[in-house]
């Protein structure tokens, strides 16, 4: 047993470097380089925030990610997916046209899902079967922990040396940790039973391949859970889409100072470290399912707070606030899905979870842009994600059922 706690938490250390590194370098610290690019070729800074959008691509990828996982365990894919991002940064220093920083920002976004939250969802359910809300809150962490400690380092190497070898360093530790994946990933512990379901067949599956228990995708795709839970997911996503950049902007509207708005973002940032662990523990005592409502309902008060603040002193209690159910998300999605629909197909269902996402990263920017100019503020652009959210928690609540292991008799057939 204490070997296998072991063994589970090196693997669960592991995920947690590996999402940590890829939000921490794709999306807080992307900004960094985004003068040193324009200084040395020119490029519009227009041009160069154009491939952010390519963030829609892991949603579009993210159910092959989960295919090739279900059928050949996380490690593979875990660590295929690291290389390419690792590839995309090492071969940055060597661009010379926006052509090749759009194709390099690709193969890192081909690599996003299998690195983040498909990989940490099965793995956790499979080794912490009974305490994953709370691992997979610890675990996800990493998105943070990354923003808060690769963000300053890149900062400093950027300044001192030049971006070409911060896309360097961070080559380098994405291949570190593809090195970790290798050593420390397993679907379960070697010579040992998986953490659900029966012992692997020794003959033809190995150890490494548990027989888990759970939906297939089939018989997940004929149920009306799913598409609840889709489009909870897809509507809460508005958060990262539509909320998430723009709360600096609009605290600037309202009177505040860049140097404060930073500085309450970064405070906001932790409080969502924090939602993570605490949210982890609600789904453990509450249900996971019970606590993304919960998490959506914070960000709808949140929302119509920070609205009605103003520039007062409230932001600074309000904003951090809402942080606490933003950053539950990157833990509640996916035990949501492990607990409606089990591990057995995890991948490849919350895979097609994630398809539903484009939606958001498409309309959420283009939708408070729109408000924005109509109205000169974000006020009526956050009010209406607030409705998007009340619209997500009335979803999901109808996604409740008794679980994977209640399947129709009619379902089970299927598999």
């Amino acid at each position: 047993m204490g070997i296998k706690l072991t063994r589970g938490w090196l693997m669960a250390a592991t995920v947690f470097a590996a999402t940590g590194f890829t939000i921490g370098t794709g999306a807080y610290a992307f900004g960094l380089f985004v003068q040193p690019l324009e200084n040395e070729f020119g490029w519009s800074r227009t041009a160069i925030n154009a491939s952010l959008s390519f963030a829609a691509l892991s949603g579009l990828v993210s159910p092959i990610a989960g295919y090739l996982m279900d059928r050949h365990g996380a490690r593979p894919v875990l660590i295929v997916s690291v290389l390419l991002m690792a590839l995309s940064y090492l071969l940055r220093p060597l661009m010379s046209e926006l052509w090749h920083w759009y194709a390099l920002s690709v193969l890192f976004n081909l690599g996003f899902p299998g690195a983040t939250s498909l990989a940490a969802g099965r793995l956790v359910a499979i080794w912490f079967p009974k305490t994953r809300g709370r691992v997979m809150g610890v675990v996800s962490m990493g998105n943070n922990f990354g923003g808060l400690t690769l963000t300053p380092l890149a900062s400093l190497v950027v300044t001192t040396a030049g971006w070409q070898y911060g896309y360097g360093l961070f080559g380098l530790l994405a291949i570190v940790i593809a090195l970790l994946a290798f050593f420390f990933v397993h679907d379960q512990p070697r010579g040992g039973r998986p953490a659900q379901g029966k012992p692997a067949p020794q003959d033809q599956a190995g150890a490494d391949k548990p027989q888990l228990q759970g939906f297939t995708a089939r018989q997940a795709f004929r149920t009306r859970a799913f598409y609840s839970v889709a489009v909870g997911v897809l509507l809460g996503s508005f958060t990262y889409s539509a909320v998430l950049p723009q709360i600096i902007p609009h605290l600037e509207n309202v009177g505040m100072s860049s140097g404060r708005a930073s500085l309450l973002l970064s405070l906001m940032a932790l409080l969502g470290l924090i939602g993570k662990g605490l949210f982890g523990y609600l789904s453990d005592k509450l249900t996971a399912l019970g606590a993304f409502m919960v998490s959506l309902g914070v960000q709808v008060a949140g929302l119509i707070l920070i609205v009605s603040s103003g520039s007062s002193s409230l932001p600074w209690v309000i904003v951090p606030f809402f942080g606490l159910g933003f950053g539950a998300m990157g833990a509640l999605i996916p035990l949501t899905v492990q607990e409606i629909f089990g591990v057995k197909a995890y991948g490849s269902i919350a895979g097609m979870v994630n398809v539903f996402t484009v939606v958001s990263y498409f309309a959420g920017p283009i939708m408070v842009g729109a408000y924005f100019d109509a109205t000169g503020d974000y006020k009526l652009a956050f009010l209406t994600v607030a409705g998007l959210f009340f619209l997500g928690i009335m979803t999901l609540a109808s996604a409740r059922l008794p679980g994977w292991a209640a399947a129709p008799a009619e379902a089970a057939k299927d598999s």
